[in-house]
């Protein structure tokens, strides 16, 4: 399985590349979670719900959703 975290990217490129993305006018939004012990105490159903109830764009939740399932997958190793 490739690695969804890259050991070059740090706390540092992670903050200049966001404040390069920031320039872009057509950007409208930004999150930004700590993630810490996240993974252990979220109940994914509950926030597949939540999401579900937020908006009509399926296509972002199932992205948000595979997103989370497999940075749960990877910590649970």
């Amino acid at each position: 399985m490739d690695s969804f975290l890259t050991p070059t990217f740090s706390y540092r490129t992670f903050i200049e590349q966001t404040q390069f993305l920031l320039k872009d006018e057509s950007i409208e939004f930004v999150a930004v979670t700590d993630i810490a012990d996240f993974y252990s105490r979220i109940y994914h159903h509950r926030l597949d719900n939540a999401l579900q109830s937020a908006t009509s764009r399926q296509s972002h939740v199932r992205a948000i959703m595979h997103l989370f399932d497999t940075l749960a997958e990877m910590f649970a190793e």
